[in-house]
């Protein structure tokens, strides 16, 4: 393992993958389920109106989790990965940090004259004292930022 690996701090949850990728799947299967398990109860009708609002409930519940991104930060970069791929932003330009929606979190860079928001889970989001204040990870970085300026 090099040392620019070791170098790097992660701000977000291990649970990315896990809420980005494995959730939808278990989801579509307990719908596929519930249809299996209606099917011979139910109505046509009344299965296409359970279908339909199952699904919309999964995408709203869904949405959220389309983009969040594994973030890891060091002493000059924020490393943005979807698992696919990873890019690399200078910590100066980060402009903020700010919370979106109840677990979410959004970095707010400038990159070529253009705002770009990366949106990411902290990794204490699942503490009992989360929505009361805020997280370790993002104190430090918000710290790191204005030592930057």
């Amino acid at each position: 393992m090099s040392s620019k690996k070791n170098n790097k701090k992660r701000i977000t949850t291990r649970l990315t993958i896990v809420y980005k990728f494995i959730l939808p799947v278990i989801l579509i299967g307990i719908l596929v389920a519930l249809n299996l398990a209606i099917k011979e109860v139910a109505s046509k009708t009344d299965l296409i109106v359970i279908n339909c609002l199952c699904l919309i409930m999964m995408t709203i519940g869904y949405l959220p989790m389309l983009n969040i991104k594994k973030v890891h930060i060091d002493s000059k970069k924020v490393y943005c990965s979807n698992y696919f791929s990873e890019k690399e932003y200078e910590l100066k330009s980060i402009i903020k940090v700010k919370r979106w929606l109840i677990f979410h979190y959004r970095i707010f860079l400038e990159k070529e004259g253009k705002i770009k928001k990366i949106k990411f889970l902290p990794f204490e989001f699942l503490r009992l004292d989360y929505l009361l204040k805020k997280p370790d990870s993002i104190v430090k970085l918000e710290r790191r930022i204005d030592s930057l300026k």
